[in-house]
């Protein structure tokens, strides 16, 4: 699921004009030690780290209140600053609360969130960062 987030223009911005030049150009790959379209230009990232309030429980394990607040973030960020990448935060423990149970909510909703990143032009990269990994990692009771 969160593969489908990678980059604009994939499946979940399909029905939309590409923010660039073209659907090839809104593949990326690996290309020695850069990041290559598929015109094999050179990707520079210019972004952001999206964690918000995703070490908090006020959202719920996510970086934004609402959809809404992250669309807002993402068109300043592309409008403002030209930014065309996230790294965007999640967390493993609202992701799977307890062992083998995921909440699917919360994965909606945070996909969500990174489709208006992507709706922006802007490249998402989930992390479920280290931090956040687990509350119960090493002891149950931590």
């Amino acid at each position: 699921m969160l593969a489908a987030v990678a980059a604009p223009g994939t499946p979940a911005a399909a029905a939309e004009a590409p923010w660039f030049d073209g659907r090839v150009a809104d593949q990326m790959t690996v290309d020695g030690t850069r990041f290559a379209d598929g015109y094999g230009r050179e990707i520079v990232l210019r972004g952001f780290n999206v964690s918000g309030e995703t070490k908090l429980e006020e959202n719920g394990g996510l970086p934004f209140a609402t959809t809404a607040d992250a669309r807002t973030s993402a068109a300043a960020m592309r409008n403002l600053t030209g930014a065309n990448a996230v790294r965007f935060l999640l967390s493993w423990a609202h992701a799977e609360p307890e062992p083998g149970q995921v909440d699917t909510a919360y994965l909606e909703k945070a996909t969500a969130q990174m489709k208006a990143f992507l709706d922006a032009g802007i490249r998402v990269f989930p992390d479920f960062h280290q931090d956040l990994y687990s509350g119960r990692l090493f002891d149950k009771d931590s």
